[in-house]
C-alpha cells in the first residue's frame, strides 16, 4: 500500500488501463468522493477520442496511479446511473475540491485546494488556502476535524486550524519522526 499517499490532481489526465483487453478506455476526469465516509467513490472517465463518459467505482481499481488508472477489464468502467451513491453526490451540487471553508466559529481558512488520498481511496488529509495560487497562509486538515461537507461550505473545527493544538501528523509525513525499531 502507498502509505504517503498521493494528491488527488496527479489524477487527472491520466489513462484508464483495462489488463485484459490491453486498450485505454479513456481518461480520469473528475474525482468524485463521499463527503461524509471522506473516501474515493470513483472516478468519471472520459471515453477514447471523446466519445462518452463512464464511471469507474473505486472497488474495481487495482492501482490509483501515478502512471495509471488500471482496471482488470473494460466491464469495470460503466455508467453513472450504475453506481447511486457517486449519482446522489454528483447530483447533490457538493464539491469537496474548491469548496470555501469555515471554521465551527465562522472564521474564513480558505478553499479547500489539495486533497490527498492512500490508494486504497481513503483521504488522508485536505489543504484549504488563502490567496491565489496556494501562496497564502494555509492549513492542512485532518478528515476527522471536519465537521460537515456542505452544499455550500465546508465547516472544520476551529481549534485544528488556529494553532490551539499541535498539527496532526500523516504516515510518511516527512515532520513525522522515524519509527526506531531498535
Amino acid at each position: 500500500m502507498n502509505v504517503r499517499g498521493f494528491e488527488v490532481s496527479s489524477l487527472h489526465g491520466l489513462p484508464v488501463v483495462a489488463i485484459a483487453e490491453g486498450r485505454i478506455l479513456g481518461k480520469a476526469r473528475e474525482a468524485v468522493f463521499d463527503p461524509h465516509e471522506h473516501t474515493l467513490i470513483g472516478l468519471t472517465v472520459s471515453g477514447r477520442n471523446g466519445k462518452g463518459d463512464g464511471f469507474v467505482d473505486c472497488n474495481r481499481i487495482r492501482r490509483l496511479g501515478p502512471y495509471a488508472i488500471v482496471v482488470s477489464s473494460a466491464a469495470d468502467v460503466g455508467s453513472i446511473d450504475e453506481h447511486e451513491r457517486a449519482r446522489e453526490v454528483m447530483s447533490s451540487g457538493i464539491r469537496v475540491r474548491g469548496a470555501d471553508v469555515l471554521t465551527d466559529e465562522g472564521k474564513p481558512v480558505g478553499k479547500l485546494d489539495r486533497i490527498w488520498l492512500r490508494d486504497d481511496g481513503r483521504v488522508t488529509r485536505y489543504r484549504a488556502s488563502l490567496g491565489g495560487f496556494g501562496l497564502g497562509r494555509s492549513h492542512e486538515i485532518a478528515p476527522e476535524d471536519v465537521v460537515v461537507i456542505g452544499e455550500d461550505v465546508v465547516i472544520v473545527a476551529a481549534d485544528a486550524v488556529d494553532g490551539t493544538r499541535p498539527a496532526a501528523q500523516h504516515p510518511g509525513d516527512p515532520r513525522m519522526p522515524a519509527h526506531d525499531e531498535g
